[in-house]
């Protein structure tokens, strides 16, 4: 009677293993700050404990530095979404605050940071040529700014 007790826990068990992996392979939201929704669920744990949990935003200490490691290991990037506005350029933004022209060597509104700390990249670039002679366009060496645009 124990070997059927034994077997008829493990099937148990596994049919419960079966029904919690179901849950667990859908999309984590998170419940507090939706400015974490969308990462990945360790960087999103991460992100919610440092912007939600730990209030970390403009608040450097020992153990949100660690939290910012951490993330930085997961995402490659420095900045939490919630750093964005606190005025300093972290890895990850290309300009901080929101709305300020802090996107150098933009115009025609390309240098105005974005709501999420990026600069917008153009949508073209022109060349002109002299009037008259013709030439041709061996190399051109675009530099790129902190955001990944061409400047």
């Amino acid at each position: 009677m124990s070997r059927l007790n034994s077997w008829s826990a493990r099937a148990a068990l596994g049919g419960l293993a079966c029904i919690l992996t179901a849950f667990v392979s859908r999309p984590v939201v998170a419940q507090v700050g939706s400015e974490c929704n969308g990462l990945a669920p360790i960087a999103q744990a991460l992100c919610v404990t440092y912007c939600d949990v730990a209030h970390c935003t403009g608040n450097p200490n020992a153990a949100c530095q660690a939290l910012r490691t951490q993330y930085q290991g997961q995402t490659g990037h420095a900045a939490f979404p919630c750093d964005c506005g606190d005025g300093v350029v972290e890895d990850g933004e290309g300009c901080d605050p929101p709305g300020s022209a802090s996107c150098g060597n933009a115009s025609n509104g390309l240098q105005f940071c974005d709501n999420h700390c990026q600069c917008d990249c153009p949508s073209h670039i022109e060349f002109e040529g002299t009037p008259g002679s013709l030439g041709v366009l061996e190399a051109a060496r675009i530099p790129f700014s902190r955001a990944g645009c061409a400047i």
